[in-house]
């Protein structure tokens, strides 16, 4: 994997979230559709997309527009083709939702009020009105918003 000069040092070491990581990557296959919501800068977006191959499909979903705009990079740089960049918070609503940066910029999620806002969708939203195929494994860490 070829990553962009500004993620933080455990992603250049192979070391970020290694179990996470490794339960990630016994889960996945060949030819599977794997959504990576709360994507950050696509760690688990490029495992995804070498494990699932050119006949799977990945679907990344950050709203944070630095976060987005550094997977955006990542796409770039490793030429994946498997790998679409949603720049959305999956949410209960569509239109557009406060964000909170937070304190790093792992650490974002939607809030009550905030200057910044991010366009927001229901998942089934999307499924109806666009040509995502469907998932057969999800990776969420939204920051605290993982079960509601």
């Amino acid at each position: 994997m070829r990553l962009f000069v500004l993620c933080r040092g455990s992603f250049f070491a192979g070391t970020y979230e290694p179990e996470m990581t490794a339960l990630w990557m016994s889960l996945l296959r060949p030819g599977m559709v794997a959504y990576d919501v709360g994507a950050h800068f696509g760690w688990f977006s490029l495992i995804a997309s070498q494990w699932v191959g050119p006949s799977g499909r990945v679907v990344a979903f950050e709203p944070f527009p630095f976060n987005a705009w550094i997977l955006q990079r990542h796409i770039l740089l490793n030429r994946l083709s498997n790998v679409l960049l949603f720049p959305v918070a999956l949410s209960d609503e569509d239109g557009r939702r406060p964000f909170a940066a937070g304190s790093s910029t792992g650490t974002g999620h939607l809030v009550v009020a905030s200057p910044l806002h991010v366009p927001s969708f229901r998942l089934d939203t999307l499924l109806s009105h666009s040509a995502l195929p469907p998932p057969q494994i999800v990776k969420i860490d939204v920051e605290g918003a993982e079960g509601g």
